[in-house]
């Protein structure tokens, strides 16, 4: 998803969480050029790294 939103992180209870208060409006392309593409799967990349990173921290005990 691209686009401008507002997201804010807090942390309750040692969890770190986020939490949408303006989700961002879906992008839609019109058009895909070589560099469209690779910005995509880069970034889509960069997301799920992410997201096992944030859930791995997430599922180690203390």
């Amino acid at each position: 998803m691209f686009g401008v939103g507002v997201w804010v992180e807090h942390s309750a209870d040692g969890l770190r969480q986020v939490e949408s208060l303006l989700a961002p409006a879906p992008f839609v392309a019109s058009q895909f050029k070589a560099v469209g593409w690779r910005m995509t799967e880069r970034t889509y990349r960069t997301w799920t790294q992410y997201q096992a990173e944030a859930q791995a921290s997430s599922s180690r005990t203390v």
